[in-house]
C-alpha cells in the first residue's frame, strides 16, 4: 500500500520532502486554525514544518519567527528546531 499524499488529512510533511509552496500555505491555514482556538503548540508545529516547505527564505524566516512566538505562548520556552 503506497504511503499518504503529503497533504492527506493527518499527515505532516517530512523534513526531507521538496519545497511546496501550496502545502506550506495550506499548514499556515491550519496554524492560524490553531491560534483561533488556543491551540499554539498545534500552531508552532504547524508553521514550523510550513517554514521548511516555503522556496521564500524572508518567507520561511518569518513562519519560523511566528512558530517560536506559538511555542512560548504555549509554555515551550525551550522550542528548537530539529
Amino acid at each position: 500500500m503506497p504511503p499518504p499524499a503529503p497533504s492527506a488529512p493527518g499527515t505532516w510533511p517530512s523534513r526531507g520532502q521538496r519545497p511546496d509552496d501550496a502545502l506550506a500555505g495550506e499548514l499556515v491555514a491550519v496554524a492560524n486554525q490553531g491560534r483561533a482556538r488556543r491551540g499554539f503548540a498545534a500552531a508552532s508545529a504547524a508553521l514550523d514544518r510550513s517554514a521548511v516547505l516555503t522556496t521564500d527564505p524572508g518567507g520561511a524566516a518569518e513562519r519560523l519567527a511566528d512558530a517560536v512566538t506559538d511555542a512560548f505562548l504555549a509554555g515551550d520556552v525551550s522550542f528548537r528546531l530539529a
